[in-house]
């Protein structure tokens, strides 16, 4: 076995990566959220950058021609020509192209970087270590902020009465968070069935909490779906304390008021999309009529109570009132904040208007990817589009922008990588990504193999209702996770010299 060189620098460089990536959304607490979210995407840039280049001077043996995996090489390398190549050949060539360039070259170097350097079982365990802690950080300022009321979004309470609002933790907004919060499921579902751990079981369990929280339709179908494939290997495998386990997140999830309201949303979009009979579906939203009871119980109280009040002040408004003046001062507020690459979820207006939304910025999505096939309208771009509403400008068929006051991102990765990139960089970009796949050695762990088939599963989930690749926080988590999975593995050699 050969020496790894400088070993703990990799495993520090690594980790310090995972922590400030993770938590740098902390000082929204302190200073204005969108400001932070603006800082958070350029630390992320500059802090993988520098990752880059140590673990490069860090493992130089490495990166000898001999030794680096070519294969995502060359993809990478394709990747990143055609990026640049589809901003010449784009709608324009400006500050937004730019940053695209910046922003997909970091990504796709550092994953290649990561993949290429041999760690110890060691070195993993310490990463993996970073990767739960920083988690359960990120979950606890959740649960702060769900009970404290800072930074807590209040916009969507009347979707789902009995809930103080939705989460967001280190994250810009909840629907980002929660599909975070279920790659660190299929993590802790990768480790658990390796070695069931009490620790790393109640972690699961704050995951249940943390994505129910959110109250994200999509992240908490996702986080279902993947723990019943989870329930389904432990009892082949007899795991009963990760039986327990599951049912306990299960169970504490659906006693969080309002998630099964949550939950039977994004079920009843299943049952549309699949066209469900109508006697095959399931309402699993009962135990919320017991909550409406107490509520109403206490409503009643509390209204017999202002009644007298307004009765001694003489003019004043209603609680009612007061609350929707709230509402809607919030949702103008997060309606006229800049998205800088972020993609808005509709889904706090209401099921019918958030279908119905995303369906419409989809459809303008696809018809960029209809005019501009090939190159697409540049890396970047689709901020430009957005930040001017001008694209009436770049589209042929104008039908898609009716009855749309203000377009918006498509709500889906793909769609917008394709639109940016064209059909030729949307393939390239993604065989680059499962091409990490490749080098995992599934002889000596088949699950680690089947664990970065549920990353990418995952993924392609959340791209469904956002544009992920364009939100840094968690694509770039998401490479890390990815290529620190598909590392060499080495044994340390001490030098007795040394």
């Amino acid at each position: 076995m050969k020496k790894i060189s400088n070993p703990n620098m990799n495993k520090y460089i690594i980790s310090f990566l995972i922590y400030t990536i993770t938590l740098f959304g902390v000082l929204g607490f302190i200073f204005e959220k969108v400001k932070v979210d603006s800082w958070t995407n350029y630390y992320t840039i500059f802090a993988s950058g520098a990752a880059i280049f140590l673990l490069i001077v860090c493992n130089l043996s490495e990166f000898k021609w001999k030794n680096i995996r070519k294969v995502p090489l060359i993809l990478s390398l394709i990747s990143i020509l055609w990026i640049i190549i589809s901003s010449f050949f784009g709608i324009r060539f400006g500050i937004e192209a730019l940053k695209g360039i910046v922003n997909y070259s970091c990504l796709l170097v550092l994953a290649f970087v990561i993949m290429n350097i041999s760690l110890s079982k060691e070195d993993i365990e310490f990463i993996f270590k970073s990767i739960f802690i920083s988690f359960f950080i990120c979950m606890m300022v959740g649960i702060f902020q769900y009970f404290s009321g800072i930074n807590l979004i209040q916009y969507s309470n009347f979707l789902y009465p009995g809930i103080l609002g939705r989460i967001n933790s280190t994250f810009f907004i909840a629907t980002i968070l929660d599909k975070y919060i279920v790659l660190i499921e299929i993590l802790l579902i990768y480790y658990l069935i390796k070695q069931p751990k009490m620790q790393l079981q109640l972690l699961l369990v704050l995951s249940g909490i943390g994505v129910g929280l959110t109250f994200s339709r999509g992240g908490q179908l996702a986080f279902v779906f993947f723990i019943m494939i989870f329930l389904f290997l432990t009892i082949w495998k007899k795991q009963y304390s990760n039986i327990i386990a599951i049912f306990i997140t299960l169970i504490i999830m659906y006693l969080i008021p309002g998630v099964s309201l949550s939950f039977q949303s994004g079920l009843n979009f299943i049952y549309n999309k699949i066209d469900v009979p109508s006697n095959l579906r399931i309402d699993i939203t009962f135990i919320n009529e017991l909550y409406k009871k107490v509520s109403n119980n206490d409503n009643n109280s509390s209204n017999d109570n202002e009644n007298i009040d307004n009765d001694n002040s003489g003019n004043q408004s209603t609680g009612e009132e007061a609350n929707k003046d709230k509402n809607t001062d919030e949702k103008d507020d997060i309606v006229k904040e800049e998205t800088n690459d972020k993609s808005y979820n509709e889904d706090v207006f209401g099921d019918d208007l958030s279908v119905l939304s995303r369906e419409k910025y989809k459809a303008v999505g696809l018809q960029i990817i209809k005019d501009y096939p090939i190159f697409g309208i540049g890396v970047g771009n689709y901020s430009y589009l957005y930040n001017n509403q001008n694209f009436d400008k770049f589209i042929s068929d104008q039908s898609v922008l009716e009855d749309l006051d203000e377009i918006r991102y498509p709500h889906n990765g793909f769609i917008q990588v394709a639109a940016e990139m064209g059909y030729i960089g949307l393939t390239f970009f993604c065989l680059t990504l499962l091409s990490y796949i490749y080098y995992v050695d599934y002889k000596k762990d088949k699950l680690k193999l089947f664990t970065e088939f549920l990353l990418f599963v995952a993924l392609v989930l959340a791209s469904y209702t956002e544009t992920v690749f364009n939100c840094k926080q968690y694509i770039f988590l998401f490479v890390i996770f990815i290529s620190f999975l598909s590392c060499k593995s080495t044994k340390i050699i001490e030098n007795k010299k040394n």
